[in-house]
């Protein structure tokens, strides 16, 4: 199973994608709209992922404010499901066991290496707990040094000090592509 956002059938045409892996991908194709468009999905992916990723980390399933539900709803989700799963994360580290709020969610630009402030006014008396500003920095990191060697990942782990399978674990972990 394979998933993209490329016209690929465009790309092979132009020559600048395989003919030969184009039509092992395209056996089967099922077209599914992006996140933005099937806002009614939100809600249930949100509970989802809340509940598996609680489990994950063995602490109980917040309740989530209706204001949250609907910031999510109105925002267009570029990353699709990944970037709602990236920010549902985020959201339960950073609510600290607290009903997830608005102020709870990060978004991150298309263009930064960071999560954008939260979309309502974070409470400044009470910055990021330093383990979410570890995990921050961290995928910052990553993203810096596979653009520096270009989506290497072998060159990338060893500049990381990883084992290349620590560094799948990470990507796969913080969403990277």
């Amino acid at each position: 199973m394979a998933a993209t956002n490329a016209g690929l059938s465009a790309r092979t045409a132009a020559g600048a994608f395989r003919p030969d892996l184009y039509y092992r991908l395209a056996g089967m194709i099922i077209w599914i709209p992006p996140l933005r468009d099937r806002t009614e999905d939100i809600p249930p992916l949100v509970e989802y992922y809340l509940s598996e990723f609680a489990a994950e980390m063995r602490v109980p399933v917040p309740s989530l404010i209706p204001e949250t539900v609907e910031v999510l709803e109105g925002y267009a989700f570029r990353g699709n499901v990944r970037e709602l799963m990236n920010i549902i994360e985020n959201a339960l580290i950073v609510s600290e066991g607290a009903a997830i709020q608005p102020k709870h969610l990060r978004f991150r630009s298309p263009d930064a290496d960071v999560p954008t402030p939260p979309v309502v006014g974070i409470d400044e008396a009470n910055p990021l707990p330093p383990a979410v500003e570890a995990m921050l920095a961290e995928q910052a990191q990553i993203r810096r040094a596979l653009a520096e060697n270009r989506g290497n990942i072998a060159k990338t782990a060893r500049q990381l000090g990883l084992s290349r399978q620590a560094l799948y674990r990470r990507l796969e972990k913080y969403g990277i592509q």
